[in-house]
C-alpha cells in the first residue's frame, strides 16, 4: 500500500502513465571590472583559421528524417519554470496530471531535472542528428531527498524515477525532443515528445527576473566573436592566486560559442582535442555548460594538463557572466572590445576579451 508521504507527494491518479510505463519495464528486464589584470602567458593564436573537432554521430546507409517543426533552444526552455499537466501514450489516450503538487522540470545543458517534494532526479541525454528528436537519454541518478519516507516503503517512493526512465530511456534508436504548443513571454506550453512513445504537456512560468550588473549579455553576441583568456585567478580556497595550468605561453586558450539547428554548444579551444558542451544563457546570465566527448588526440604534457582543468573547470557546471568595455585604445576600432568576467560557482574568476570570429572549418568525427 502506497504510504502517506507517497500521496501527499503526488496523488495515485498522478502515477498513471507511470504505471504504465512499468508495466512493461517490468516485464521486459523480470530478471564586473574594466581594467583586467593580464597574464602575459596567455596569447592569441598566430592563425584565425582553426579545425575544430566536433564529435557527432554518423548514420551509414540510410537518409536522415526532415523536420517536421522547429527545435526550440534549451536558453529558451530554461526561462520557464515547467510542471507537468498531461500525458499522452502510444494508443493516443490522455491522462490528466494532478498539479498540486506538481512535478516539476528543469532544463539544463544535456540534462533534465525532476523533482516534487520529496525526489529529486537528474537525468543527462547527449545530442544526435534526429532533427524532432535530437536527444538521446543515457543515464540518471538521484539527489538527495528534502523529507524522509516512512519506513518499509522507500521503494514505493521511486516510483517517480522508475516511470520516468520508462518514458525517456533509450532503446531501438529512439530519442525525445521538444516542441512548443503556446509561448508568451509570461507563460508557455511545450510537449516532450519521445519518438514512437510517449507525449508529455508541461505548463510554464517565466522564472522571475534577476538583476543584472554590467552590460547585458545574448547568445548572439557571446557568438558573434572569439573569446581568448587573457586571466584566470582561483580564489576558491579564500585566496587569490593565477591558476597554473592556464600559464603556458604556446598554448592560447579560446572559447567558441556556436548554434546549430537551435542547440548550441560551446568549444573550448587549445589546439588540440578541447573541451566542449552543450551550453545555456540563463536570463540572469548565468552561463550553464554541459558535457560533449571529444576526440583523444595524443597532445604534449600541457595541453594535457589545460584539457584536465578544462574539463574539471567546465564541464557540468553554472558560471556568472559579466560584462564591460575596455578602456578605449584611442585607435579606430570597427567593433566593441569587451572583458568578460566568468565567476565559477567553485569561485574560480576567468576573464576573456573578444576578436573578430574566425574562419573554422568542422572535422566531423564518429
Amino acid at each position: 500500500m502506497m504510504n502517506s508521504l507517497v500521496i501527499k507527494t503526488l496523488t495515485i491518479s498522478s502515477y498513471i502513465w507511470l504505471t504504465l510505463s512499468l508495466t512493461s519495464s517490468f516485464a521486459a528486464n523480470a530478471s564586473p571590472p574594466s581594467a583586467v589584470p593580464q597574464l602575459s602567458s596567455i596569447n592569441e593564436p598566430s592563425s584565425i583559421t582553426e579545425i575544430l573537432p566536433v564529435r557527432i554521430p554518423l548514420i551509414v546507409g540510410s537518409q536522415l528524417p526532415e523536420s517536421t517543426y522547429t527545435q526550440p533552444s534549451l536558453t529558451a526552455l530554461n526561462r520557464y519554470q515547467w510542471r507537468l499537466t498531461q500525458v499522452t501514450d502510444e494508443q493516443s489516450q490522455t491522462t490528466a496530471i494532478p498539479t498540486d503538487p506538481p512535478l516539476v522540470m528543469d532544463i539544463q545543458p544535456n540534462k533534465l531535472l525532476f523533482y516534487n517534494i520529496c525526489n529529486r532526479y537528474r537525468f543527462y541525454f547527449s545530442d544526435r542528428l534526429f532533427s524532432d528528436f535530437p536527444y538521446q537519454m543515457h543515464h540518471s541518478d538521484s539527489l538527495s531527498m528534502s523529507c524522509t519516507p516512512n519506513a518499509g516503503n522507500s521503494d514505493e517512493t521511486d516510483l517517480v524515477s522508475i516511470g520516468l526512465k520508462s518514458t525517456l530511456q533509450y532503446t531501438d534508436g529512439r530519442g525525445f525532443g521538444f516542441k512548443w504548443l503556446t509561448q508568451t513571454a509570461d507563460s508557455a506550453t511545450v510537449a516532450l515528445k519521445v519518438d514512437q512513445g510517449k507525449t508529455l504537456i508541461w505548463q510554464g512560468d517565466s522564472k522571475p527576473d534577476a538583476p543584472i550588473i554590467g552590460l547585458p549579455i545574448t547568445t548572439k553576441l557571446l557568438e558573434s566573436y572569439q573569446w581568448h583568456l587573457v586571466s584566470a585567478i582561483d580564489n576558491s580556497n579564500k585566496t587569490s592566486k593565477p591558476i597554473a595550468d592556464f600559464y603556458y605561453p604556446e598554448v592560447p586558450i579560446s572559447a567558441h560559442f556556436s548554434t546549430n539547428d537551435q542547440r548550441s554548444r560551446v568549444y573550448f579551444d587549445d589546439t588540440c582535442n578541447g573541451v566542449s558542451g552543450g551550453y545555456l544563457l540563463t536570463a540572469d546570465q548565468k552561463l550553464m555548460i554541459g558535457q560533449h566527448p571529444s576526440t583523444d588526440m595524443g597532445c604534449s604534457i600541457e595541453r594535457n594538463r589545460i584539457e584536465s582543468k578544462l574539463e574539471k573547470l567546465m564541464h557540468n557546471s553554472t558560471s556568472q557572466l559579466h560584462l564591460s568595455l575596455q578602456p578605449s585604445n584611442q585607435k579606430t576600432e570597427d567593433f566593441p572590445r569587451y572583458n568578460l568576467l566568468q565567476t565559477m560557482e567553485t569561485g574560480e574568476t576567468l576573464v576573456w576579451q573578444n576578436t573578430k570570429k574566425p574562419k573554422r572549418s568542422f572535422e566531423f568525427i564518429d
